[in-house]
């Protein structure tokens, strides 16, 4: 379940949920149609809600706005956003597949890989602070080839569908990682280091 409007909304067949586990970490992706496909409608219009599950906003087009805490944002056109979970957040576009949204959840595994910390990474750039309206051109590639694939009107790979999520949250670590590079910003992993 998620709350959407103060009400709940079970998680239905017009949901698809894929999930994955890679490197140290279980990544869990869901798309829910109406707000993915973000057709036109007035009560989801500046409805306030929240989940308890990060949700990633592309904005293709210059005239989406987000509202987070009440506090109103301008979206420009191939910039992300990423909302925490539980923050109080709304959306509201200008015409229909203006604004993209994926549901995205990760937790530690219980696999130990000594050489990666995905999820350090993760927890650094996801949960620790606000990323809105980054500008990233090369996501509308990864979103429109995510959007020829949903909803599946022909039989698809679910790995197909998979592999184009993981471009898109490692593309999104990767924009996240150099900004940090450049303000100087370092990251405390659990990597360990192996010795030869």
């Amino acid at each position: 379940y998620y709350y959407l409007c103060e009400r709940s909304v079970e998680m239905n067949d017009s949901n698809e949920l894929y999930s994955i586990s890679v490197e140290n970490v279980n990544l869990y992706f869901i798309i829910h149609n109406e707000s993915f496909l973000q057709r036109q409608n007035e009560s989801w219009e500046k409805a306030l809600h929240s989940h308890i599950y990060y949700e990633i906003l592309y904005s293709v087009g210059d005239d989406n706005r987000v509202i987070i805490y009440n506090k109103e944002y301008q979206l420009q056109s191939d910039t992300f956003t990423i909302v925490r979970p539980y923050q109080n957040h709304g959306a509201f576009f200008k015409g229909v597949r203006d604004l993209f949204s994926i549901g995205f959840y990760f937790e530690k595994s219980r696999n130990r890989n000594e050489r990666h910390d995905l999820y350090a990474l993760l927890e650094h750039f996801f949960s620790k602070k606000d990323h809105i309206s980054i500008k990233d051109s090369s996501l509308r590639q990864l979103f429109s080839r995510l959007q020829e694939l949903m909803p599946k009107k022909e039989p698809v790979s679910e790995g197909l569908i998979i592999s184009v999520l993981m471009e898109i949250v490692y593309k999104i670590l990767d924009v996240l990682m150099n900004e940090s590079r450049e303000a100087g910003s370092t990251i405390e992993t659990t990597k360990k280091h192996r010795s030869y």
